[in-house]
């Protein structure tokens, strides 16, 4: 129902229809008024393929966000054995390039999903988000504020996930369109 409201806003043209016009007119006309060489509503065209662009981009990113964050806040926060296992872990898991395991995934399981591609980029894309929370863990367990959760008494996941965490996220935030943008390419 949304899109039956809305999209009457943005353009009137669906991107299937028959816009008409001549193709030598887009030069007279102002771009968000061009039709493709198929006739066709050029920005409706450009509005339907930003969608899928979008949802891959950001459901990926959320899929390593996920991932990443808590494996980045327990390697921070422990540091030691823990911290030392982790990246290792981590340096294994970012060495297989995504783009080959996908390949690899998709000829294994015959599949040509969306929904595979988006979850193939998210479980081979967390090792950023955990590396960068890791050195923010690093750097905010050493504040006075940890020692006052460790002096009352909390526990260590109730302070990495509700003290630490809500500090360390706002540098990592800085990543997401970035990390958007590497997924849709």
């Amino acid at each position: 129902k949304v899109g039956f409201i809305l999209w009457p806003l943005l353009k009137e043209f669906h991107w299937e229809d028959d816009a008409g016009g001549d193709q030598a007119l887009n030069q007279e006309l102002p771009w968000w008024e061009t039709t493709r060489s198929t006739r066709k509503d050029f920005v409706a065209a450009l509005i339907f393929g930003i969608r899928v662009s979008l949802m891959v981009g950001i459901l990926a990113v959320a899929i390593a966000f996920f991932i990443g964050v808590p494996i980045g806040a327990i390697a921070g926060f422990y540091g030691g054995k823990t911290d030392l296992i982790l990246c290792r872990l981590l340096e294994i898991w970012e060495a297989m390039p995504t783009f080959f395991m996908l390949l690899l995934i998709v000829a294994i399981t015959g599949s040509k999903s969306i929904f595979l591609v988006i979850l193939i980029i998210g479980l081979f894309g967390w090792t950023g988000f955990s590396r960068y929370l890791r050195g923010e863990f690093f750097r905010e367990r050493t504040l006075p504020y940890v020692e006052a959760c460790t002096l009352f008494g909390f526990s260590p996941s109730y302070t990495m996930f509700k003290h630490i965490l809500p500090n360390a996220l706002p540098p990592i935030l800085t990543l997401l369109p970035f990390a958007i943008l590497g997924a849709i390419s």
